[in-house]
């Protein structure tokens, strides 16, 4: 019935051992946050021993906070020992016990664990109350547990996911008023008043009623602890392995104490704990090499690393062929004559090779600099000029050429990299080898800095000072070099510029020529005409003619030669009268 000893016999044997429990170190998961003060609702209350006011407020039980899933209260009596029942009261409240009472529910499905740790799930579930109701249910329990530890826990749950009984709360709580862990505070005893020694000598624990061994003591094993633990191992069911022992037989069973000392490279009473830092060796006495980064505990070798620019086993030789640095992993700089550089830090001792400075001669010199401690000015005229030899191979500013650029434009060329052609310089001269202007001014029929544009219109020649004729085709039209009209000359204007008046016979020329040619095609107009007409007529007496073929013949031949003659007669042309042969001047109207 529950596992729960109600009848007066057990009640009286069971409170015959001590209460392990009182006034012990006790820890609850979830303390009350609410307005009620803490000290009415810590912890600590579970232990003190007062058990008649088991109101809320009363200050003589825990009170565990609202809304929580789980809730644990556990109970440290700072060692390991024999445990023979645990003993709880809970809270009451102001209500009678009962369905009608809000903690009857709470107190539902509660669990006991006992561990030797915090964890409860190292130990053993004493109880677990399953069956009961909020009818059905007591505020006083006492639990049997025959066991031994050090940690005892009063546990509930109420977790997502789980469909619990109508009569359970919603919410888990851990509301003791006051916990009994019952049993013998001396280890090897039993008894209702653990007076009675356990029958096996070496035994820890025996059960408090019966005497029969539950566990032996440290350093001891077998079923009645009649055997020490072996070589190498100690302690409660010889389950924990001895240090560094000079002697590991020399280990002590119960605790682990090496008893003649450690091993070298070890140190303590158990001899668990290597050499510090630096040291080694028996006792740890011995202080390692300064280059060792850690030598080994024992022997003091330098296995685990030297300090930077140091190498060997023992770290005693300096990092050389031009390295430097940790495990001499790092590569000097650029040292005069490849030098080594220091093998800790890698400065160049003798300084850098031309072309490098800083204490490590790693930068290249500055823009403009170059040679030994880059002390060296590189020509003005290099962009930029090789930091070791001074020579302009990354390039010549505008204007300039040559590996140390040192030679001007020429050949009529100019700018960056001399790739720009000069202009119409005078005399086809040199150009200025940085901007291509032309020094001694334009060629004839240019103008501009650098002699790229023609003279405007109208103007010629050298400075384009010359204006172009008026009487070019049109005005002023002229070749900006050689002055030339573009288009030849306005009536009655001749020569390359126009200014020569036509002469007479130069003129009557002109004007037949143009007369003969108006009149040659006036008469190509009239043969056209003439032929249309004939054409026509002779169109509309083909009838008549194919009918009198013969007479056609006859006919013909006589109009033919009819024809003939008279157009023999009449020449085709007429004579007429001379032109006025003597000379005229004539004026440009225009």
């Amino acid at each position: 019935m529950f596992r729960l000893y109600i009848r007066l016999g057990l009640v009286a044997l069971s409170f015959a051992y001590e209460n392990l429990a009182l006034n012990k170190p006790a820890y609850q998961q979830h303390p009350y946050s609410g307005p009620i003060p803490s000290h009415l609702t810590e912890a600590s209350n579970a232990v003190d021993g007062l058990s008649k006011n088991f109101s809320v407020f009363g200050g003589q039980c825990v009170y565990s906070d609202n809304g929580q899933q789980t809730a644990t209260l556990w109970i440290n009596l700072t060692r390991i020992l024999n445990i023979a029942d645990v003993s709880f009261d809970y809270m009451l409240g102001d209500s009678p016990w009962g369905p009608s009472n809000k903690f009857t529910s709470r107190i539902l499905g509660f669990s006991i664990y006992v561990s030797n740790t915090t964890d409860k799930l190292d130990g053993k579930l004493c109880y677990k109350e399953k069956s009961s109701t909020t009818s059905r249910i007591t505020s006083r329990w006492l639990v049997n547990c025959r066991t031994h530890g050090q940690y005892v826990f009063y546990y509930n749950e109420r977790l997502k996911g789980i469909t619990y009984p109508d009569d359970y709360s919603t919410y888990a709580y851990n509301d003791i008023c006051e916990l009994r862990v019952l049993g013998c505070s001396t280890p090897g005893y039993y008894g209702y008043n653990c007076s009675i020694p356990c029958p096996d000598l070496n035994c820890g624990y025996c059960d408090l009623s019966y005497g029969t061994c539950r566990g032996c003591k440290p350093g001891y094993q077998g079923h009645h602890c009649e055997l020490e633990c072996g070589d190498g191992h100690f302690g409660e069911g010889c389950q924990s392995k001895c240090g560094h022992c000079a002697n590991i037989s020399q280990c002590h069973k119960e605790d682990g104490t090496c008893l003649n000392g450690c091993k070298p490279g070890y140190m303590g009473a158990y001899c668990k704990n290597e050499c510090p830092a630096g040291l080694f060796g028996q006792n740890c006495s011995s202080e390692c090499n300064k280059t060792c980064a850690d030598c080994n505990n024992v022997d003091g070798l330098c296995d685990r690393g030297c300090h930077s620019g140091w190498k060997g086993d023992n770290c005693e030789e300096k990092c050389n062929t031009n390295m430097y640095g940790a495990n001499c992993s790092l590569s000097c700089g650029n040292c005069r004559g490849k030098g080594q550089c220091h093998h800790v830090n890698g400065s160049c001792l003798e300084g850098c090779d031309q072309g490098f400075q800083g204490n490590k001669c790693l930068q290249e010199c500055p823009a403009g600099f170059f040679g030994q401690n880059c002390s060296s000015e590189c020509n003005k005229t290099c962009k930029d000029c090789n930091n070791v030899d001074g020579l302009c191979d990354r390039g010549c500013h505008s204007g300039w050429k040559g590996d140390n650029c040192g030679e001007k434009c020429n050949t009529n060329m100019y700018g960056a990299n001399c790739t720009l052609s000069c202009g119409n310089c005078r005399g086809k001269g040199q150009c200025h080898h940085v901007n291509g202007s032309c020094l001694e001014g334009c060629g004839p029929g240019f103008q501009g800095d650098k002699c790229l544009q023609v003279c405007d219109f109208g103007y010629y020649g050298l400075k384009c000072l010359q204006e172009c004729s008026t009487f070019c085709k049109r005005s002023r039209n002229c070749h900006h070099v050689t002055g030339y009209c573009n288009d030849g000359c306005k009536s009655g204007w001749q020569g390359n510029e126009c200014f020569e008046v036509l002469s007479g016979n130069a003129y009557d020329t002109a004007w037949q020529s143009r007369f003969y040619g108006m009149t040659g095609a006036f008469c190509v107009i009239f043969i056209i005409f003439i032929t249309y007409v004939m054409l026509t007529r002779k169109a509309k007496n083909g009838c008549f003619k194919r009918n009198e073929r013969k007479k056609s013949t006859k006919q013909k031949k006589s109009h033919y030669i009819e024809t003939y003659e008279n157009e023999a007669a009449d020449h085709g042309y007429q004579e007429m009268g001379e032109f006025n042969s003597s000379p005229a001047i004539y004026y440009n109207a225009k």
